[in-house]
C-alpha cells in the first residue's frame, strides 16, 4: 500500500513532471513482488514505467479501468434539495448496495468536513468501487475532487461514474473538475 500512496503523490492525478521523474524511479526501484501501486488511469505512469512496475513483479492498477470489485459502494452529494435521483440511478445502474450521502452540504466544503464522505473513505479497502452519478458529486472545486479522489487512490478503491465513460479518462475528469468549480462560481454571481 505504500507503493501506492507514493504514485499517487508523485502523480497528483496528472502526468509526471520531470520533478516527479526521480521520485517515481526511486518508487519503482523499491518495489518488491507481490506490491500494488494504483494510479488514477495507466497514463499517468507511461508505458515504460508501467513496463518497469510489472518487471519488478509488482502490480499496476488504475482507478477509472474496469475491475471487478470486492465490494461496491454509493456516494451522493447535494447542496440542497433531495438526492433520491442520484440514489436511484446507482441502484438501477448497481442494485442494492450501500450508499454513503451528504446532503445538503455544500461541493466546496472539504472531504474529510463532509460526514458521508469521511465515513466511505473510512470504510473503504483495496479492491472496492465507489459509484458516483457524476464525478463533480465528489466537490464543486478542483482541489475538493483532487483530494477525494487521492484519498479513494490510497486505499486502493476504484471509482466510477455512471453517466461518464471511463474512456474519457484524466482529461474529462480535470476538465469535469473544472467546469463544476466554474458552476459553482457562476451560481454565487447570480
Amino acid at each position: 500500500m505504500e507503493a501506492a500512496v507514493a504514485m499517487q503523490t508523485a502523480g497528483r492525478l496528472q502526468e509526471p513532471t520531470a520533478s516527479d521523474r526521480p521520485v517515481l524511479a526511486e518508487m519503482i526501484a523499491d518495489l518488491k513482488p507481490g506490491d500494488e501501486v494504483t494510479v488514477f488511469n495507466r497514463e499517468v505512469v507511461g508505458d515504460d514505467a508501467a513496463a518497469a512496475i510489472e518487471e519488478k513483479g509488482a502490480t499496476l492498477h488504475s482507478v477509472t479501468e474496469p475491475h471487478q470489485p470486492t465490494r461496491t459502494f454509493g456516494y451522493v452529494r447535494t447542496a440542497n434539495g433531495s438526492a433520491d435521483s442520484q440514489r436511484a440511478a446507482i441502484t438501477e445502474a448497481v442494485g442494492t448496495i450501500r450508499i454513503f450521502s451528504d446532503e445538503g452540504v455544500s461541493g466546496t466544503t472539504a472531504g474529510t468536513d463532509r460526514p458521508g464522505q469521511r465515513e466511505l473513505v473510512a470504510k473503504l479497502q483495496a479492491g472496492d468501487e465507489v459509484d458516483v452519478w457524476q464525478y463533480d458529486r465528489l466537490g464543486r472545486t478542483l482541489e475538493a475532487m483532487r483530494a477525494v479522489v487521492e484519498l479513494i487512490i490510497a486505499k486502493g478503491a476504484t471509482l466510477r461514474s455512471l453517466t461518464e465513460s471511463p474512456a474519457e479518462g484524466l482529461f474529462s475528469m480535470k476538465f469535469m473538475m473544472a467546469v463544476a468549480e466554474y458552476e459553482h462560481a457562476w451560481k454565487l454571481e447570480k
